[in-house]
């Protein structure tokens, strides 16, 4: 059999956002770490984040949607490496 539908695709989509995040005028990357903290602040949630961020630079040589992207996933790698704990 073939993989699950989705599985290895990631997809943009537009939702609206919750009565918490509207509230307190949250947008953009601070939206997403309040909504997902009990997510993203996990060791998963982290290697979830970078694989995210690999998989989106590496296509976008490929793909224009990517492409307009890439500036910004760096800049949030930028954010996350600050945020790692240091060996």
């Amino acid at each position: 059999m073939g993989r699950p539908r989705g599985s290895g695709t990631i997809r943009a989509s537009r939702c609206a956002p919750t009565s918490a995040a509207q509230g307190a005028g949250l947008v953009g990357r601070e939206r997403v770490s309040k909504e997902f903290a009990h997510v993203l602040g996990t060791p998963s949630g982290r290697l979830g984040e970078l694989t995210a961020c690999t998989e989106i630079l590496q296509a976008a040589a490929r793909v224009p949607f990517y492409a307009d992207l890439a500036d910004h996933v760096r800049q949030h790698l930028d954010h996350l490496r600050g945020t790692l704990p240091r060996p």
